[in-house]
């Protein structure tokens, strides 16, 4: 059994501690997720304003189906858009990686530098062929049965790290290498996950929270890899 204390004090530790600072890249990691999440709304035409919310609601509580269907389509973002915000998420899915990547080398001492959070770019086939097939097995999954979904994503969690740590192996293979190590182990994660629930809600609600919050947790994840590939064999 992993010892889930012990490895949130070695986090918080070496987010103290390590240079380049953990706190730093949270910072810079908080920041660009922030940059692409306001162009990803500001591209798919952002929320709702007041009075396309009062027109919806007028004419669904006037039973006007077709101007609901209407408002709804002329709220709906071009093909362009789209496009601009799938190559966003894609650009989101390769700053996470290098996110990782940095990480690693501050946890294992491997020359971590700032410049780490671009490094997800060398990877960029490997992260999109991983993250697709993550986002539409969880999806229907979660559609047909939600108990199979949440074992499906705690047996895939270490992917990531695997993929990164292993550029021998291909996305499929990484997959199934998490499977294993999850094995007797998603329980447990999941606890661990309970126990930064505090920490995430703050987060939340106070987003500049996520500048210590991110590599804490993640650092943590990281951690707990360690662990498991060395006490799984």
């Amino acid at each position: 059994m992993i010892d889930r204390k012990e490895i949130k004090q070695k986090s918080k530790e070496l987010c103290k501690t390590a240079k380049p600072s953990l706190i730093t890249m949270g910072l810079i990691y908080t920041l660009l997720s922030g940059v692409i999440s306001a162009l990803s709304s500001a591209v798919l035409g952002g929320n709702l304003s007041r009075q396309d919310f009062e027109r919806l609601y007028y004419a669904y509580s006037e039973g006007n189906l077709n101007l609901v269907m209407k408002i709804v389509e002329k709220l709906r973002p071009t093909p362009a858009g789209s496009l601009i915000n799938a190559l966003l998420s894609v650009v989101m899915w390769i700053v996470a990686a290098g996110f990782a990547i940095f990480i690693i080398n501050t946890v294992r001492g491997t020359g971590a530098v700032y410049g780490n959070i671009l490094d997800g770019f060398g990877i960029t086939g490997r992260i999109v062929i991983y993250n697709l097939i993550e986002g539409i097995v969880t999806a229907l999954l979660f559609c047909l049965l939600f108990v199979p979904g949440i074992i499906y994503v705690y047996s895939h969690r270490m992917t990531l790290f695997i993929l990164i740590d292993h550029p021998e192996m291909s996305v499929l293979e990484c997959l199934r290498e998490s499977k294993r190590l999850m094995k007797g182990h998603k329980w447990e994660l999941f606890m661990m996950d309970l126990s930064f629930l505090g920490w995430l809600i703050l987060s939340a609600i106070f987003p500049v929270a996520g500048i210590f919050v991110t590599p804490y947790t993640q650092t943590s994840y990281f951690m707990y890899y360690q662990n498991l590939i060395h006490e799984v064999i």
